[in-house]
């Protein structure tokens, strides 16, 4: 009985390893390979802008403060984030995927002041 559950264990690996296989080939059947990593500067969050100089680096947490130099951060220990002049005002904001907006019945309005009664 023992001899039976090794074969059942081996053949179980062996078609695991096939799949792994399969798996691999098929995700590079098409020929594309990855872009190889770009160098990024010590803190910076997207390595695409390193020859790029920034406006100044701030705490994530406190992005009110802002800082000349890298580094890190004397509030939370954390490393700074540099901030660029063509970086997005407001990226802070909340974004859903209109199919998810979709989905889950999301609506827009407009905001309007008013009174009501209670």
């Amino acid at each position: 009985m023992k001899m039976q559950g090794l074969k059942q264990v081996a053949l179980l690996l062996g078609v695991a390893a096939l799949a792994a296989g399969a798996g691999i080939w098929w995700a590079r059947r098409d020929g594309v390979t990855p872009a190889p990593a770009m160098q990024a500067a010590p803190g910076d969050t997207n390595p695409g802008r390193a020859e790029k100089k920034p406006l100044y680096w701030y705490d994530p947490m406190a992005p009110e403060q802002h800082f000349d130099q890298p580094g890190k951060s004397p509030f939370m220990d954390m490393q700074l984030v540099p901030k660029y002049a063509d970086d997005a005002e407001g990226t802070a904001a909340l974004k859903v995927d209109p199919a998810v907006m979709q989905s889950l019945g999301m609506r827009l309005a407009t905001v309007t002041r008013g009174t009501s009664s209670s």
